[in-house]
């Protein structure tokens, strides 16, 4: 199976690229959200101190931001993880001259995410870029 994904080598390298590219420039809206949020928060302590009419607007509001706070917060972690797994991958194929002749954790570890073996003995080997081998 990495034999035959080592062949696709290139094209699995500019695939990696294009990916971490579309995810670093993904900009993550946490600072704004949390900027709004504090100014949401800030008009919900005037009204507990001085009183007025859009209590349950502010509220609605903050619990709004608060929830995509939390969303962004998500998002942004997973584009991290994603990132490190291509860069991971990109870095092993990029010192990874030829086909393995010897099984190799480091490489194994590095570019394969899941390992399937079926009933009848065929296996799929799910690498981490998203590549299926069926075996």
């Amino acid at each position: 199976a990495f034999a035959q994904y080592f062949s696709q080598k290139d094209a699995v390298i500019k695939n990696c690229q294009f990916a971490l590219t579309r995810l670093k420039k993904q900009e993550s809206k946490k600072a704004e959200l949390q900027d709004e949020l504090v100014a949401v928060n800030e008009k919900l302590k005037d009204y507990i101190q001085h009183g007025g009419e859009n209590f349950d607007a502010l509220n609605a509001k903050y619990e709004e931001l608060s929830a995509k706070l939390d969303a962004e917060e998500t998002a942004e972690s997973d584009r991290k993880r994603r990132i490190a797994k291509m860069q991971k991958i990109l870095l092993m194929l990029k010192k990874t001259d030829s086909v393995l002749e010897t099984f190799d954790e480091s490489v194994w570890n590095a570019v394969l995410e899941n390992l399937t073996v079926f009933h009848d003995g065929s296996l799929v080997f799910l690498f981490r870029d998203g590549t299926e081998i069926k075996v």
